[in-house]
């Protein structure tokens, strides 16, 4: 597994953590991982996710260790076809709405704060010519 994680340029980190999560997966069933099922392995993501609450990025982590094994390494694309890690818990878009929203108040402010006449039109500013200002020619 080393070797072929090196041939394609795998980085050190990546390399430890597959191979940790591989035998991980061995030390849970007691047995050698080429010896496991598609099925048993999603069983052990099913696990990591309800009883250790891992978190999503660490069962991906798991999966993708899994999946490079029996992918590339035992040449067993067809067992991991369909497994795929759970997903994380995404939050839901509100629908959306055909109306534009209205602005509405600030709770709590019974009328917007009244602004300088000057805030809504500045005064716009004129570069100076030749007021004040000496010059080099005088």
């Amino acid at each position: 597994m080393l070797d072929a994680m090196t041939v394609r340029g795998l980085s050190e980190r990546t390399k430890e953590c597959y191979v940790d999560a591989v035998a991980r997966l061995a030390r849970y069933y007691h047995r050698s991982p080429e010896l496991l099922s598609a099925p048993e392995i999603e069983a052990y993501l099913l696990h990591l996710v309800k009883d250790r609450k891992l978190s999503y990025s660490s069962v991906n982590h798991v999966s993708s260790a899994s999946r490079f094994l029996f992918e590339k390494v035992l040449g067993r694309p067809a067992d991991m076809a369909h497994l795929r890690p759970p997903m994380a818990r995404v939050p839901q878009k509100a629908a959306a709405t055909t109306r534009p929203r209205r602005n509405r108040p600030t709770p709590g402010l019974l009328h917007p704060p009244q602004l300088p006449h000057a805030a809504h039109h500045p005064v716009r500013q004129r570069p100076a010519r030749g007021r004040g200002l000496p010059t080099a020619h005088g």
